[in-house]
């Protein structure tokens, strides 16, 4: 292995356990401190907008800073900070939500661009896909007041280790992020990057609204489901990698609409989860092969995605879209379309 990918190993798998530690931390939070309380659902909206709205804005601010390692540890200190505010559960949640946007912005740039480099999509898919593992631990261990301590130390330790490994990467003081520019290549990108928001907004919203018959009837279905969503965007990624992003995205969404159908079987349903998940680190590099000189807008743009589609099934619009068959369906051709359209813009007949 050469020192280039050995680091760049590294980097993935640091990124990839503290974007768990984030994800449970705030998880964690969420459900022990606020969920509890009354308002508990109008301080999980506020997290949401801090924690996904906002990733537009910081990443802007992280192409321009280009030390995304940086980022990435200011958000793991952010996160535990807002521990020590339990008195005041809005700095709470501002703080949380804060901190879980600027280190995905931080550490998911950083992947990004080592993973476009290489022509590689499953870094992506690899470092998106452990945050469900640490949301679903979170929620499991919130009501668990003496892990606060374990949560904190955890956070410390990870940021510490995130500035070494990119002292040792030599990222520390510049991240190689390209120079900034908001320029977009060609029309049919436009169409593109519509294209895979939309996809974005309808896989937030069914994660939401989607619910199975046997779901809370057998034993460990929440996290059936959880595993299910983690392999599903992480195999997505080597998927793509081995049989090209077109093949794989119709191959998924397809098999995912027609076990949506079945879903009332267990097994019908756990594989559809993963069938549909599987386009996750997808999106996100071709995003931001369209956004390929600000990496950190476009990662936030696709959170700004999920945050639209929480906010829709919180608001109980598109309540008449909740059939997960035509909605996989729906993102099916979206898919489809948004990758050829990214071809077209390129000048390019093939798909990778």
């Amino acid at each position: 292995m050469s020192p280039e990918k050995e680091k760049g190993g590294h980097e993935l798998l640091v990124y990839s356990v503290a974007h768990f530690v984030v994800d449970f931390s705030c998880a964690f939070i969420m459900a022990g401190m606020v969920m509890e309380k009354e308002t508990g659902a109008a301080l999980l909206l506020i997290y949401n907008f801090c924690a996904f709205a906002m990733q537009i804005f910081i990443g802007i601010a992280a192409d321009y800073i280009n030390k995304n390692a940086v980022v990435a540890t200011a958000g793991c200190v952010f996160v535990a900070l807002s521990c020590f505010f339990h008195e005041n559960l809005i700095i709470v949640v501002i703080i949380a939500g804060l901190g879980n946007a600027m280190f995905h912005i931080g550490a998911g740039v950083d992947i990004l661009n080592s993973g476009i480099s290489s022509s590689k999509i499953f870094p992506a898919g690899m470092f998106v896909s452990m945050g469900a593992f640490g949301i679903y631990l979170g929620k499991v261990l919130g009501s668990k007041a003496y892990m606060q301590a374990v949560v904190i130390i955890l956070l410390f330790v990870m940021a510490l280790l995130v500035l070494l490994t990119a002292a040792y990467s030599g990222k520390l003081v510049s991240s190689g992020n390209m120079k900034v520019s908001f320029s977009i290549k060609s029309t049919w990108h436009y169409i593109s990057a519509i294209m895979f928001f939309g996809v974005v907004v309808i896989r937030s919203y069914m994660g939401m609204v989607m619910h199975f018959p046997w779901q809370g009837s057998i034993a460990c279905g929440a996290l059936l489901i959880t595993i299910m969503t983690v392999s599903g965007k992480c195999l997505g990624g080597v998927f793509a990698d081995k049989a090209g992003s077109l093949k794989a995205s119709i191959i998924s969404l397809a098999g995912a609409a027609l076990l949506f159908m079945f879903s009332s079987n267990v097994i019908a349903g756990l594989l559809a989860v993963f069938l549909f998940q599987m386009t996750m680190p997808v999106t996100l590099w071709f995003l931001a092969g369209i956004l390929d000189k600000c990496r950190g807008f476009a990662f936030g743009i696709l959170t700004f995605a999920l945050f639209a589609g929480y906010y829709a099934s919180y608001r109980k619009t598109g309540i008449f879209l909740q059939d997960s068959t035509i909605l996989s369906v729906i993102s099916l051709v979206m898919m489809v379309a948004g990758i050829i359209t990214f071809y077209a813009g390129k000048g390019k007949g093939e798909c990778v």
